[in-house]
């Protein structure tokens, strides 16, 4: 994506889920920064898709050296 960079992840069976981290690179910081988290979930037996998306200024910014993916897993869907 121009200006940042896009880390996925995703996984399941039945519940397929995938997260994505955007960042974007900050010139008053001189890094990369986590600019959004989009959570999607998609059940399989029924169809239904959810999806979430967060981004600055909800999140904190987070320079790429200290980001803990961790930090961010309680899932709010």
């Amino acid at each position: 994506m121009p200006g940042g960079f896009r880390l996925g992840f995703e996984g399941g069976s039945r519940e397929l889920w995938q997260r994505e981290y955007k960042f974007s690179y900050s010139t008053d910081a001189r890094t990369w920064v986590l600019d959004a988290i989009i959570t999607k979930v998609l059940d399989r037996l029924d169809g239904t898709i959810e999806q979430h998306h967060t981004e600055a200024p909800v999140l904190k910014p987070v320079p790429i050296e200290e980001f803990d993916p961790r930090e961010f897993l309680e899932d709010p869907i």
